[in-house]
């Protein structure tokens, strides 16, 4: 019989759903890593964001066995089948993947407090739900902070941070409590070879991989090509379209000049990312805000340069060599930099996609070790 402590975790949206972005990616890379030292249950939804048909392959509303871990996807009586999972194991820990989820965060924390199931030490993982710009112009998540802090604070063994930053970003908000800080876990994998495409002065092929929403300012990214007369750009967009009010504005709305080649690519795979990144010359996106920015990573694994905001964990970009970070405020810099990769010649674009692979590989070494999680769970 297992000795292992048994982790009961809440995910919005777990494998095989892929439209939620990073979420879905940390969240199996959690499950993974955690697996070695810990009996892992996941409780999670039967469908992808923004889809009504299950996800392919899964068993709704039972217990599944899924690589080294257990997963309960439930298609829908969330309080039903919230209460059957937190009552039918002999959980140690509660691990909740979100600070305002109705499903996967609140509602297990309610069940706690009308002692419908038993009370176990909680985690949160607010995912950079409490960064000052997901707080900006949302009084309701405010005023539930309010009532977490004077009614259900009292079940939070700690709160887990990604990064520095959202340490302070939950002391800020919350007020007293334990935070420990630990780095996003993924499944890695084998990085790929450099791949090398050609690259002349003049011409430039720009990716973001993003879902279209306003938080990921795709039209910001449009419009810094406007004035970028001198040379040739393609700029191509991935990802899953959730917000198509916004998606007309950028693609139809906003004008480009003959020399900018703009379309929108679809949806891609989690497991083709990388290998359609290394077909461009620059990673593009400048976020609002990003937790850890999963995307910026793959454009690193797949050693190409980035040109992001400055509002993501990923800092000091042009000093490693690997692209820049720039203060979103700024749209005139984004050009800038735009017209410099474009009169990169290839000795200049090889300089800077070797750099990106070697700052990837650094991250990975330093982040599959999971002895800081381990302090999470004492």
């Amino acid at each position: 019989m297992s000795n292992k402590k048994k982790l009961l975790c809440f995910f919005d949206y777990f494998y095989p759903a892929v439209r939620s972005g990073g979420p879905s990616i940390s969240s199996m890379g959690f499950a993974t890593h955690m697996s070695s030292d810990y009996s892992i249950y996941v409780f999670t939804r039967a469908y992808d964001h923004g889809m009504k048909r299950y996800l392919p392959g899964i068993v709704p509303d039972k217990w599944v066995h899924l690589k080294n871990f257990n997963v309960y996807y439930s298609s829908g009586s969330f309080v039903r089948a919230c209460k059957h999972v937190m009552n039918e194991k002999d959980i140690d820990y509660y691990y909740l993947n979100s600070f305002f989820s109705k499903e996967f965060s609140i509602l297990p924390l309610l069940l706690m407090k009308l002692g419908q199931v038993p009370i176990r030490p909680v985690i949160v993982a607010p995912r950079g739900e409490l960064s000052s710009y997901a707080l900006s112009n949302a009084l309701h998540k405010k005023v539930y902070i309010k009532i977490f802090q004077r009614s259900l604070m009292k079940y939070i063994r700690a709160f887990h941070a990604t990064s520095l930053h959202e340490v302070l970003d939950i002391k800020k908000n919350i007020g007293v409590c334990h935070v420990v800080e630990a780095p996003n876990l993924r499944d890695y994998g084998d990085q790929p070879g450099i791949n090398l495409i050609q690259k002349s002065p003049g011409d430039l092929r720009i990716i973001a991989v993003s879902r279209i929403n306003r938080i990921k300012n795709i039209d910001i990214a449009i419009r810094s090509l406007q004035t970028a007369s001198r040379g040739r750009y393609t700029f191509h967009v991935y990802g899953f379209m959730e917000d198509h009010e916004y998606y007309n504005h950028c693609f139809n709305k906003i004008q480009l000049p003959s020399n900018v080649n703009l379309e929108y690519k679809g949806e891609l795979k989690p497991e083709d990312v990388v290998k359609v990144i290394q077909g461009y010359h620059l990673f593009y996106s400048p976020t609002s805000t990003e937790n850890f920015g999963h995307t910026i990573f793959e454009s690193l694994l797949a050693s190409r340069p980035v040109l992001i905001s400055e509002r993501t964990p990923w800092k000091n970009l042009e000093s490693n060599g690997v692209g820049w970070d720039i203060p979103l405020e700024n749209e005139s810099s984004f050009t800038r930099k735009i017209l410099i990769a474009n009169s990169w010649n290839q000795n200049q674009f090889e300089a800077f996609c070797v750099k990106a692979g070697q700052l990837a590989r650094e991250y990975t070494n330093r982040s599959q070790n999971i002895s800081k999680y381990r302090q999470i769970f004492i």
